[in-house]
């Protein structure tokens, strides 16, 4: 007896269903996989902005005094590891033109370092508010007012390439904070 599709059993329905289910459950499970790795990479990307350093550059004027100084400081939770920097232009500290007044020729800037901890800071006094802005003329100043610092350091077997742009012209004509009240 030959059997036709519209002559099927009850069960070969139910068994026909099912088969369809499942095969729409497969389908539908592999969705939810692929939607869920793109939400754990998403996360672990976020854990990684956490977690990773952050090696931040600014000038601060010193409370209470007229020094301003550069300021460079890993805000980050983990350790900068092989922290090399780089300046773009000579900065003579302290309006002293000499080769040991350069901030190229410290140390921070012409090794590298190895570990650079978070909530580590190191601080360069650049000068009094004269010496910067006071000696515009002519020749070259002691201290640019503008100049850039590039950072290269790796954590997690990332490396990371950053430069920061100093710029003092914010700093002409303003007023110290003492703390007094």
């Amino acid at each position: 007896m030959e059997q036709t599709m519209l002559s099927l059993e009850p069960s070969d329905w139910l068994t026909f269903a099912n088969v369809l289910l499942t095969g729409v459950f497969a389908a539908l499970t592999f969705f939810i996989l692929r939607a869920n790795r793109a939400t754990v990479k998403a996360m672990e990307a976020q854990l990684d902005l956490q977690n990773r350093p952050y090696v931040e550059m600014r000038v601060e004027v010193r409370e209470g005094h007229q020094l301003i100084d550069l300021v460079i400081e890993n805000t980050g939770k983990s350790a900068a590891q092989n922290l090399r920097m780089e300046i773009d232009k000579d900065v003579y500290t302290l309006g002293k033109k000499s080769p040991e007044s350069n901030l190229r020729s410290y140390s921070a800037f012409s090794e590298k370092i190895d570990s650079f901890p978070p909530n580590s800071a190191l601080i360069f006094p650049l000068g009094t508010s004269i010496v910067i802005f006071g000696q515009r003329g002519t020749e070259a100043p002691p201290i640019p007012l503008k100049f850039s610092i590039t950072s290269k350091y790796d954590w997690n077997r990332q490396l990371f390439d950053e430069s920061s742009n100093i710029d003092l012209l914010p700093l002409m004509n303003t007023s110290v904070r003492t703390g007094l009240i």
